[in-house]
């Protein structure tokens, strides 16, 4: 899936991990070992909250089905997004969490590499799952 963004549209986070305190492998249920890719924003349009991507690297799921991971997904969303969004200038109404089994580029096509995607919005006290 290719997606076109105009070069002001992503704004990288990458200090991310020391602004938010995350470990450098936040804890999740199912035990993988998590390494933050980047965080992109886009933010949003008149004045309605945008959208923040957290890309991970779990090499160890290149051996793994979604099932294994999902319970993950809400707890990274809870514990590292929601503290993240609500210390941020510009609300965040929206966020995609990614896991890939090895670093790939935002947008590049990699058919190798294992690729696990939840998306959830973003209230105050909560994350809210929006499958799609």
């Amino acid at each position: 899936m290719e997606q076109t963004l105009s070069a002001g549209a992503l704004l990288c986070a990458a200090a991310l991990p020391a602004a938010a305190g995350q470990e450098a492998s936040p804890a999740v249920p199912s035990g993988i070992l998590l390494t933050l890719q980047e965080v992109l924003v886009e933010p949003g349009e008149g004045g309605s909250g945008g959208l923040a991507r957290f890309r991970y690297v779990a090499t160890e799921i290149a051996g793994m089905g979604f099932a294994d991971v999902e319970p993950d997904f809400p707890v990274l969303c809870a514990d590292i997004v929601l503290p993240w969004a609500l210390e941020q200038a510009q609300p965040v109404a929206r966020v995609v969490i990614s896991m890939a089994s090895e670093p790939v580029e935002f947008g590049a096509t990699a058919p190798d590499v294992i690729q696990f995607f939840e998306v959830f919005r973003l209230e105050p006290t909560a994350c809210i799952w929006e499958g799609f």
